[in-house]
């Protein structure tokens, strides 16, 4: 089951990114969390390594569609 914290890190920081943050400090936040749902054994690597993908899919797909003027 993929983490759902990872997911709206991985939301908030593409979000976060399209606004003209600088992408290290994100991928540092991006990848704190996802470590700390591991260290705090809440969630196994494979799980927070699929909901980050999940997440940025999800976040490129509305940022796209926002552009385009379809959401």
């Amino acid at each position: 089951m993929p983490s759902g914290d990872s997911i709206q890190s991985a939301l908030f920081t593409c979000f976060l990114y399209h606004l003209g943050i600088p992408a290290p400090y994100l991928i540092i936040f991006h990848v704190g969390v996802c470590l700390g749902r591991v260290y705090y054994m809440c969630h196994w690597v494979l799980d927070t390594v699929v909901a980050s993908i999940l997440g940025s899919a999800i976040a490129y797909s509305l940022v796209t569609m926002i552009k385009m003027g379809s959401f």
